[in-house]
């Protein structure tokens, strides 16, 4: 699929949505791209920062802080 049939895609499905929630957050990742989005996620790492993040990863597993595949998809649920 190409970007402009992955672009009409998204359109075709956010027209045929009722989630109001769904939709604001739509709204708020809008409003807040393109610099919150690229800062968060997208801006260039170093080795030394991807190591700080694996670090990091890992402490959260050690402590328990993760989640089962059941309770993202629960936690991201959309409804169609």
């Amino acid at each position: 699929m190409d970007l402009a049939e992955r672009k009409l895609s998204v359109i075709k499905w956010l027209s045929s949505t009722q989630d109001e929630a769904l939709l604001s957050r739509v709204e708020m990742l809008i409003k807040s791209a393109p610099s919150e989005f690229y800062d968060e996620y997208m801006r260039p790492t170093t080795q030394a920062q991807k190591e700080q993040l694996l670090k990091e990863s890992e402490a959260d597993y050690k402590a328990g802080r993760t989640f089962t595949q059941e309770e993202m998809e629960q936690r991201y649920k959309i409804k169609k």
